[in-house]
């Protein structure tokens, strides 16, 4: 298990049967994530995501010169409140982020 990223171009994970979203449907959950929690956090984010237990994708991406990362998990359709306050129980409750809007 990796826990520390270095600068690279952004990693992706789909969902089972899902090869993309459409961007006129599709919202996320963000947060920004120091490099020394990037790497869990992603390994416990896209074995959700490809378990079909989380959003139908997520990504994580290097910002600020790398010196942070951007996690974006999205959800299909962003008006469907259901999913999103899915989304957020399995953050909370099955990965340990207390704080889903910032895993920390």
């Amino acid at each position: 298990m990796m826990t520390t990223r270095t600068r690279t171009p952004s990693e992706w994970c789909y969902a089972p049967g899902v090869e993309r979203l459409n961007p006129q449907q599709a919202g996320f959950w963000r947060s920004i994530l120091r490099p020394s929690y990037a790497g869990r956090v992603w390994d416990k984010v896209s074995a959700a995501v490809r378990a079909g237990d989380l959003g139908p994708a997520a990504r994580l991406k290097p910002i600020a010169g790398g010196r942070r990362y951007e996690l974006r998990i999205y959800v299909a359709d962003v008006g469907d409140r259901d999913a999103v306050l899915r989304i957020r129980r399995v953050l909370r409750f099955r990965l340990g982020f207390v704080r889903a809007h910032q895993l920390l």
